[in-house]
Parts: structure tokens; C-alpha cells; sequence
């Protein structure tokens, strides 16, 4: 709602320092931060779990699920609507009007 006018305010701020000094001044203040300027500094970043996955013939390595799993085993990734009519059927809803019932 306030995106706009946050970013700018912290913009202000921030732009008063070298990159270098913001890191630090978050440091020091304990503030969750980090420089991600391209995709391989995010996949490399030591927050993130990286696996091994299937893709088509091929096998590619990937940020892994935020969520618990036994990454042990290549998951698979499935094509383009592969699993789209069973997904579909899963979480069909179907609403009646009132002159139906």
C-alpha cells in the first residue's frame, strides 16, 4: 500500500553510503541482509540448500524446496502440464445456483 514511498525514503538513506558502509552498518546492528547481485550469488548463498533434480534427460542442480524432504533421491520435475487433468480434478469446485438445488 506504502510500497512506493517506503522505497523511496530508504532509497534517501541509503544512497548517502557506499555499499560497503550499508553492509556494515547492518552488521552491526544485527540485521538480516545480503548482496545478491546476480543468479550464481544467490544460488551460491550459504543460506540456501541446493539438490539435484531431473529434468527431462537431463540432471540440473537447484535452489531446494523451503520445505522438509529427504533429498536423497533425484526428485523429478514434470513436464508442462503433466500432472495439469490430475491436479485439475484434485481441486475442482463446483458451485450450484440456487435454482439447481
Amino acid at each position: 500500500m506504502h510500497r512506493q514511498a517506503l522505497d523511496t525514503i530508504v532509497s534517501a538513506c541509503f544512497s548517502k553510503w557506499e555499499t560497503s558502509e550499508v553492509l556494515r552498518k547492518l552488521e552491526a546492528a544485527k540485521i538480516a541482509n545480503a548482496k545478491l547481485n546476480t543468479v550464481a550469488s544467490l544460488s551460491s548463498h550459504s543460506i540456501l540448500r541446493n539438490v539435484q533434480v531431473v529434468w527431462g534427460e537431463q540432471k540440473i542442480d537447484m535452489v531446494a524446496l523451503p520445505v522438509q524432504k529427504d533429498f536423497s533421491c533425484l526428485m523429478e520435475v514434470p513436464d508442462a502440464d503433466q500432472n495439469g487433468p490430475t491436479l485439475r480434478a484434485e481441486f475442482k469446485v463446483r458451485f450450484k445456483k440456487k435454482d439447481d438445488e
